[in-house]
């Protein structure tokens, strides 16, 4: 068996073996409480989470053996919490992932540090209008609403990364929301970006989920383009 097929086997056995879920967000903020989350194309083999539609999000796959969160776009991307953001990114994992026993999502063991913030000079400038998925161990800045980020089981019949429309009984959750504060040691995040030539992603809409990369790669996904080339 050649190192090309070996590949191709682990890949479909990570993502066969996995959970496939969504993720909402609680939070004491009645206005981003419940909100599910999505994963938007903002760069080369990247996607940044967004807070939009209630009890809606990305189909997602958890891996409880290996402790991660993938989304499959062709090429696998894999939840990170990296430089304050939250994405999914082909660079790899750089956390383990688990679940409390009330499917509160664990970044090593703590639910904390989560907010959602707006104006945080993402790419595509769709923080200034609608809440980014942030995340902030210390000096969370000033404006950002603490949240904790809670698995929800994804309908069977979606199989594909696209957000599903869950039922009713999955946008509330049956236990209650860890409490969340803010931190006091906060500093205040850039307004300097514009909505000029950007919609609003709405909170009243379906995420489509990630799409496939609209540009040249770079960094670790000109490697990962390498490889594949390599092995053809």
């Amino acid at each position: 068996m050649n190192f090309r097929n070996i590949l191709a086997i682990a890949a479909s056995a990570a993502v066969a073996c996995a959970e496939d879920i969504y993720l909402i967000a609680k939070s004491n903020n009645t206005e981003i409480s419940n909100k599910g989350v999505g994963f938007i194309h903002e760069g080369a083999g990247i996607n940044y989470g967004f807070l939009g539609a209630e009890g809606q999000g990305a189909t997602l796959s958890y891996n409880e053996t290996e402790k991660q969160i993938i989304l499959d776009t062709g090429v696998l991307q894999f939840f990170r919490v990296s430089g304050g953001y939250v994405a999914m990114s082909v660079v790899g994992p750089d956390s383990e992932i688990t679940f409390d026993s009330n499917d509160y999502l664990l970044v090593n063991g703590s639910s904390e540090h989560f907010f959602g913030c707006k104006n945080t000079n993402d790419p595509y400038q769709y923080s200034v209008q609608s809440y980014e998925v942030m995340y902030y161990p210390e000096n969370a800045p000033s404006g950002c609403l603490p949240l904790t980020l809670q698995k929800q089981a994804a309908p069977s019949s979606s199989s594909s990364s696209s957000s599903p429309s869950p039922s009713s009984s999955d946008a509330q959750s049956s236990s209650s929301a860890p409490t969340t504060t803010p931190d006091t040691t906060s500093s205040t995040l850039s307004t300097s970006a514009t909505s000029s030539g950007h919609h609003e992603v709405s909170s009243a809409s379906t995420f489509t989920g990630a799409a496939a990369p609209q540009y040249a790669p770079v960094g670790s996904f000109f490697a990962l383009a390498g490889l594949a080339a390599a092995l053809v």
